[in-house]
């Protein structure tokens, strides 16, 4: 190898290693879980359009436009798919972006500090708790978080060496994020133009370098709404209703518990919040000599908390880009304070997995199950003796590490064992009981048997409707409410996908309408209809269609 290469090859070696570990441990049985929430349901039919149908320029979802999100996660996931939109295809790319943005996330910290520091800040953000769950989810915030962390990223490069390339890439990931989720991808450029400020860097290069930064992220979106428009897509329909959607999102009602941020945060990044006060308390410490130094986090991780706190209407998912920040602010600390200091976060973290101990332990003894359906867990003995035996051997090794007065490494055991843990509970206990309160894949299956051939099926975007459509093979037509199904009639053989209650309501309202029982399902308490639109009512005499009639 040429000399001048092997610096660079050495430095990129860790971040792949990371990136390939990550990947790994998270593709364990990616594809088992059904899906049934409507929003990985409705993310998997968008591309699964751009699969059949070709709507790459212009998102679709059940023969409308689809304008909630922008286009490049369905994007990912059709890239993936290249026969069908699977439960493995629609969570891979999230899964890539999790392991990417662990790999970032270690050289920002080895960028800012040291390689040990970034490899504790990539293990911390790799074993917290909710990064592991929406890894694993075939939704965009995990492909956003990648996005943003790569911003932040070359935005710390580009303040630290002031070269144009860090802007460029910057822009790019300024646009990719943008393309993932909207404006919120601005908040890595609004971090940046606040870093400039407070450590007095404006000049004519500096304005000239953002500048190009935010020409490369409008020119993402220029190019790609100029090929939709040569392309005749639906882009005036489609601006209508993203106006419309920001419209809706922004008069949402929004958390009045001031409580919801810390509860948020604070479950999501278990078992690291355990270290958060002594890490607030070190930081504090060297506040004056470090803040230079850590003000790409800081401002990072504070963002994100006002901006998502504050302004907009929050879920827990929403913090979640400010989790790679909070990996490399607990890291820093870990790895720079003092032995004694290090107590104010060792010992908590030290309770924390005696305690996953002890529960194992417990399981393993007396098998329970916890909550009722929906949400029905059997954490079996298998399950506690796993879990068990995991924290049982970081225990030890961990405490054996520390005496030796090796931190870092004592934080990457716990980092392997506690992302071991989510795994196992993960594949062993979540996974089979969202399956047994929610099959869809099993009920889709014999719906599926009574489809008429090639009919399309209509349905209104309900919580379980659409997490069934998603394994129907037939082409999704959605509803925007029930006055819509009288469009449905017509030469077409159509079936509708229904909850008996809806279907009660449409008769009603209609008594003419042609609807026939082709199958019931029961699911989660409720009936499920599966209807022929065109066919004879199950009760009374043939309806005349006035539809065809009137041609």
């Amino acid at each position: 190898m040429n000399p001048r290469w092997q610096p660079m090859a050495k430095e990129a070696l860790v971040p792949l290693v990371v990136l390939v570990v990550t990947a790994l441990a998270l593709l364990v049985d990616l594809g088992g879980q059904n899906v049934w929430t409507k929003d990985e349901a409705r993310d998997g039919l968008v591309a699964r359009d751009i699969v059949e149908r070709g709507h790459w320029l212009i998102p679709h979802l059940g023969g409308r436009v689809y304008a909630h999100k922008p286009p490049l996660f369905h994007w990912l996931v059709a890239l993936s798919s290249p026969r069908a939109v699977t439960e493995w295809s629609l969570r891979f790319p999230s899964v890539m972006a999790a392991a990417g943005t662990a790999a970032v996330t270690y050289a920002i910290g080895a960028r800012i500090a040291t390689p040990a520091i970034g490899l504790v800040a990539a293990g911390i953000l790799a074993s917290s708790w909710m990064f592991v769950a929406w890894a694993r989810m075939g939704r965009l915030e995990m492909v956003l978080v990648f996005w943003m962390t790569l911003a932040f990223w070359s935005g710390a490069c580009w303040l630290d060496e002031g070269k144009r390339r860090h802007a460029l890439v910057f822009g790019l990931a300024l646009g990719c994020a943008c393309l993932t989720k909207g404006p919120v991808g601005l908040v890595p450029l609004l971090a940046v133009v606040v870093a400039v400020t407070l450590l007095g860097r404006w000049s004519r290069r500096a304005l000239t370098d953002i500048g190009l930064a935010v020409a490369f992220l409008v020119g993402l979106h220029v190019v790609w709404l100029g090929l939709a428009a040569s392309g005749n897509a639906d882009v005036g329909r489609y601006f209508e209703a993203v106006i419309a959607v920001f419209g809706n999102e922004m008069t949402e009602r929004r958390h009045s518990d001031i409580l919801y941020v810390p509860e948020a945060i604070g479950v999501g990044f278990l078992p690291w919040t355990l270290l958060v006060p002594g890490a607030v308390l070190i930081l504090g410490r060297r506040w004056r000599t470090s803040w230079r130094l850590l003000l790409t986090p800081l401002l990072w991780a504070g963002l994100v908390l006002v901006i998502f706190g504050v302004f907009l209407s929050p879920r827990s998912v929403h913090f979640l880009p400010c989790y790679p920040a909070l990996a490399l602010l607990i890291a820093w600390a870990w790895a720079t304070c003092s032995a004694r200091e290090r107590r104010w976060m060792s010992v908590p973290l030290a309770v924390g997995v005696m305690v996953i101990v002890v529960g194992g332990v417990v399981i393993a003894i007396s098998p329970m199950t916890i909550g009722t359906l929906p949400r029905l867990t059997d954490l079996n003995r298998g399950l506690g003796l796993g879990m068990a035996a995991i924290a049982g051997a970081v225990a030890p090794g961990a405490w054996m590490l520390l005496r030796r007065h090796r931190a870092n490494e004592a934080a990457m055991a716990v980092s392997v064992g506690s992302l071991l843990v989510m795994l196992l509970l993960q594949v062993a206990a979540y996974t089979p009981g969202v399956n047994r309160a929610y099959p869809t894949r099993e009920v889709a299956a014999r719906l599926a048997a009574a489809l008429p051939n090639g009919a399309p099926v209509g349905y209104l975007d309900r919580k379980f409707t659409t997490g069934l459509m998603f394994y129907l093979p037939s082409q999704p037509v959605e509803l925007p409410n029930v006055e819509a199904l009288r469009g449905l009639v017509g030469d077409r053989h159509v079936a509708l996908l229904l909850k008996q209650d809806e279907l009660l309501f449409i008769r009603r309202r209609d008594a003419c309408l042609p609807t026939r029982t082709l199958r019931a399902e029961v699911f989660r308490g409720d009936l499920y209809v599966l209807a022929d639109v065109n066919g004879t009512p199950a009760d009374g005499p043939p309806c005349r269609n006035e539809s065809a009639s009137a041609r």
